[in-house]
This record gives structure tokens, sequence and C-alpha cells, in this order.
């Protein structure tokens, strides 16, 4: 059953002044519809929707939608779909619970593997990755060959020689495995890494995680930048040399050791939920959010501001030599921490603040702008810190 609906598409535009510039614009389509994972097509978009029930073709100039469900996929209801990617034809290709499948030239669906499908990439020269349970197919044309990757993939990327990555995922995140054409190497982080949801890599070989924090890996060193706000990035993206998260909170980008962030306050966002992100070829942003679909143009942005003192949580003396002291109306709860980061968001010290009134030793830490976060079960709070 496929269901051809012409919507009519109400744009909410809105213009963000930044130094006195006004040219962001900001359009909503599909409003009140949750995107779950969007493949970029050219004139088209192919997206998951609905929490992985619905599968969409959206027209970016004319606003048609064609619309699929289980029934045209041949499934039952609840094998729902988990990936989309376009191949450089086109073609959309979409992994559900019990299989991949791929559009044919009169638009049906043919079943190109029988295994559920968790993970897929698309390389520069349009080959197409998917990740089954235990092993990893590419398909280029007509050729098809299987490799037994050993362990499941929660995400998949290609480098720009082709080579292709993955994201291994069991209760922990084991490690970045590489597939260079003969073998597979495995990467694995000096320290725990839970949950990787999305993984990119830059056009200088940088691979970049998403997950409880933003983790990069340049073939040697690993790092994790944490966001101004705690939360989850659920998906990212790279413009050049910015890498944009989708979280639970909100829209963030990462550039020029920089984080900005856009929410259902300072922006047009629809929700604070981003579930997917893509950049096409003319640097549009499109953006899955839990309402809707925006298409972001002309993007200004100006660096996250966070204050130092409100009514109930002061730090002084700020600027600080050696030492600051965390004072607040109220005592902290039990179990409050602490954890100081630069304004990279890379982690430099936690601990736990154990009195009303705690003195916080900062000698080891050379002069510049720094980021406090304070957890405890009220919330999270996240302030700026100078050190001279």
């Amino acid at each position: 059953m496929k269901l051809i609906l012409l919507l009519a598409i109400t744009l909410f535009i809105y213009s963000w002044t930044v130094n006195g510039q006004n040219n962001t614009q900001w359009n909503t389509h599909l409003e009140g519809i949750t995107i779950d994972d969007i493949a970029d097509a050219g004139d088209y978009l192919w997206l998951i929707s609905g929490l992985g029930t619905k599968v969409i073709k959206y027209d970016k100039n004319s606003g048609n939608v064609e619309l699929y469900d289980y029934v045209d996929f041949n499934i039952q209801p609840d094998d729902w779909f988990t990936d989309v990617v376009c191949d450089n034809n086109g073609i959309p290709w979409v992994g559900t619970f019990v299989g991949a499948f791929k559009m044919t030239d009169d638009n049906t669906w043919i079943l190109v593997h029988p295994e559920g499908a968790w993970a897929m990439t698309k390389s520069k020269d349009g080959v197409v990755w998917i990740a089954y349970q235990y092993e990893t197919i590419r398909y280029e044309g007509n050729n098809i060959k299987v490799f037994d990757a050993g362990d499941y993939f929660s995400s998949l990327a290609t480098d720009n020689v082709g080579d292709l990555w993955g994201a291994r995922q069991g209760i922990l995140f084991r490690g970045l495995s590489k597939y260079d054409g003969n073998s597979w190497n495995t990467y694995t982080p000096p320290y725990i890494v839970g949950y990787v949801t999305d993984l990119a890599i830059d056009a200088n070989g940088m691979k970049w995680m998403s997950g409880g924090a933003l983790i990069s890996y340049d073939g040697t060193n690993w790092e994790e930048y944490y966001t101004p706000v705690e939360t989850h990035i659920n998906s990212i993206a790279i413009e050049n040399k910015s890498i944009w998260c989708g979280t639970k909170d909100g829209l963030m980008r990462f550039s020029n050791s920089q984080w900005t962030v856009f929410d259902t306050a300072n922006s047009e966002l629809p929700s604070n939920v981003v579930n997917s992100i893509a950049i096409d070829d003319n640097g549009t942003k499109w953006i899955g959010t839990k309402n809707g679909l925006v298409a972001i143009y002309n993007l200004a942005t100006a660096n996250v501001s966070v204050a130092s003192k409100d009514a109930g949580f002061e730090i002084h003396p700020n600027p600080a030599t050696t030492y600051f002291n965390i004072a607040q109306n109220d005592a902290l709860p039990k179990g409050s921490s602490l954890e100081i980061f630069t304004i990279e968001g890379k982690i430099l010290k936690r601990q736990l603040i154990t009195t009303e009134n705690s003195r916080i030793g900062i000698s080891d830490l050379t002069n510049g702008v720094y980021l406090l976060r304070i957890k405890s079960s009220q919330g999270t709070t996240v302030r700026k810190l100078v050190k001279n």
C-alpha cells in the first residue's frame, strides 16, 4: 500500500541576530511527525519516521510525500525500519529487523538479504555497505561480497581511500574496526565507552563517534569532548571543520574549539530531541526531530553562553588563580560531583563535592577559560570559570 500525499508546507522562518546580522532561515516541514533517520538523494530525502514504522520519500522542492509502511515491504508491523542510505544513483536502501531492502525501477521493494540490518553506509564511489548481526556485506552493482566481521556493528562509515570502519558494540563499545580490503583490524580506547550511536569520518581521516560524549580517534589518540549541557548524542554529521550533533537536548555544533547550542528556547527547532542530521550538497542542514523535519539555511552561530553566578549558585573568586570556592544557598545534595573541562569539551578534573562551601584547587591548570559542570540529584548546571 503506497499513499501519495501532497502536503501544503507551512514554512516557519526564523532569523536569529548575531553581531547585527539577520540571515538564518529555519523552515519546518512535516510538522508533528517524528523523523528518525535521513538520507539525501539530491532533489529528494528518504526518511524513516514514526519510531521506525514508516519510510517517506520527500520532495524538497514541491513538498510531495510518498509514504511506505510494512505492507509495501511484505513484513510484519513490528519488523521496524532501522536505517536508510541512498547510493550514487539515488536508489534507497532500507534496513529492517528482518533484512535489507532496495527499491527497484518500478518503485517496489526487493529483499537483498534476509537478516536483520543494523547499520548502513555508502562510500564516495557508490559502494553500499550493510552490517548484519555477524557479517558485513559489500554491494557494488551486481557484485556482492560477504565479510565475516565476527561482531555487531552499531554504525558504519568509509574514509577517503574507501576503507570501511565500524563501531563494534556489545554491552559496551568494543572499539573501532577497519577493513582495508584484505583484513579487519580493531582499535580500542584506553577507557570504558558506553554505547556508540553514530560514526562519521572527516576529510582529514579523523573518526568521530557519538554517545555520552563526542569522541575522536586520529589513528593514535582517543579524545572525549563533553557538551556544555549534559546530554546524549544521537547522531553526528560533518561539514568542513564543524561537527554537528543531534542530541536529546537540542542541536549542537562543535567547531574551532567552541560549542554552539540551538534549542527550542533560542531557535525554531520544533523539538529539543534531535534524532538525525543530513547536510546536502548545497550546505542545507536537514534536521530530524521528534516533532518534524527542519531545513536550516545560512546558519548564523553564536557560542553557547554560560554564567558564573545565579540566584542559588556562586563561584568565587572568578577569575581565580590557585583555587575557587563553590557556594550555594542550600547545601548541595549528597553525591554531587564537579567536572572541569576545556572550552573544547575535554574533561580535565572530576571530584565529589562534600561540603556546602567547597574549595577546589586549580593550580595545576594553565591560564585560560574553562567550563565547570556540577551534577546532582537536582540536575546539571554549567558555569564559566576564568583562571589567571
